[in-house]
């Protein structure tokens, strides 16, 4: 769900209502507090993260993957020494929900970024 605080505006500034949104209707108006859900993507930029952040942002990631039915994500951890590629290597290989891994394509990061197959989500998950 995608939710707006926009408002329409007469030629004087002053708001009226709700947005009328692209197609014309009133946009759905989300009440404060209440959380907004956006969909993870299929890339995750690890550059950004601390060492120690990277097993629970990865297991959150593949979570929020798997919720979305995304079957193939990609991990950018740079290619720096290597070692960020084997710590995520490392925590993937011993992830059930992880099918294979490999790396990208050249055109898509090569060996600084790791392409991850996911398992088909179960009925009952």
């Amino acid at each position: 769900m995608v939710s707006s605080y926009s408002f329409y505006l007469e030629d004087d500034g002053e708001a009226i209502g709700p947005d009328p949104g692209p197609m014309g209707g009133p946009e759905e108006i989300r009440s404060p507090g209440e959380p907004l859900e956006i969909s993870p993507g299929d890339t995750l930029d690890l550059h950004t993260f601390s060492p120690k952040e990277i097993p629970s942002l990865l297991d959150e990631f593949i979570r929020l993957a798997e919720k979305a039915d995304i079957k193939r994500i990609s991990i950018i951890h740079g290619k720096g020494t290597g070692a960020l590629r084997q710590r995520v290597r490392g925590l993937l290989a011993k992830d059930s929900r992880v099918v294979a891994f490999h790396d990208a394509p050249p055109k898509s990061g090569g060996w600084g970024a790791t392409v991850v197959e996911l398992r088909p989500r179960q009925e009952n998950d």
